[in-house]
């Protein structure tokens, strides 16, 4: 299966680490995480 042929995942989501909160976004098979003192704030970020 080759990149053109393979699902295309989408999805974030939030999680606690390490006393910080992780938001982290998959688009196209692609993950990006930022991490957030605040859970609000991950939150805000994760529903924009």
């Amino acid at each position: 299966m080759n990149a053109v042929d393979a699902p295309r995942q989408t999805g974030v989501s939030i999680q606690p680490i390490d006393g910080q909160w992780a938001v982290r976004i998959v688009e196209n098979g692609e993950t990006i995480q930022r991490l957030f003192e605040e859970e609000q704030f991950a939150r805000n970020f994760a529903a924009g």
